[in-house]
């Protein structure tokens, strides 16, 4: 896909993921750029996400690929990674964006993501529920508006490799910090 500009979703396909506002919000771009969409994961939402994408007309241009081993160098190559979840716990697929320099867009939602992007640092953030929110931001960057330099989100992702988090966390636990 080298030359083309392609968003990408790493995750489980259920419904606190927000995929249905991902493919709604990638309907309202789809006039605007010539961007693709792919879906790595598998889950009980992709029979409906399928017939979804389907009936938005989306279809030659929302690319299911499936549960990746890897998804690093889906990330990598991809021009965004895009986060539409309902809630989240600990969203490890931003982390490791960051790492790949990756441009991001997530909802804020319940959960880390916006400690994990430092507010609007190292990515857009967008109200939950919001597919509207989603598609301008995602065309921000694919058009170049708002652009992180990959260098800034990757430096950030080395305070959560294993080592840096056990010694912040030793260094909370003995009031060193």
């Amino acid at each position: 896909m080298t030359g083309l500009q392609w968003i990408v979703f790493v995750g489980r396909f259920v419904p606190a993921k927000g995929l249905d506002l991902l493919l709604e919000a990638f309907r309202q771009i789809t006039g605007k750029t010539a961007a693709h969409l792919v879906l790595l994961g598998e889950g009980p939402l992709r029979p409906r996400l399928e017939s979804m994408t389907r009936e938005l007309g989306l279809a030659g241009r929302v690319h299911f690929s499936g549960f990746q081993e890897n998804p690093l160098p889906w990330m990598r190559e991809a021009t965004l990674l895009a986060l539409p979840s309902r809630h989240e716990g600990l969203p490890t697929v931003l982390i490791e964006a960051l790492a790949c320099g990756t441009q991001i867009v997530a909802t804020d939602c319940p959960g880390c993501s916006a400690e994990i992007l430092e507010g609007v640092k190292h990515g857009q953030l967008v109200p939950v529920d919001n597919p509207t929110a989603l598609a301008q931001a995602m065309l921000r960057t694919l058009n170049g508006t708002f652009h992180v330099p990959p260098k800034m989100p990757k430096a950030w992702a080395e305070d959560f490799i294993v080592e840096n988090a056990a010694k912040q966390y030793m260094d909370t636990l003995l009031g060193k910090i």
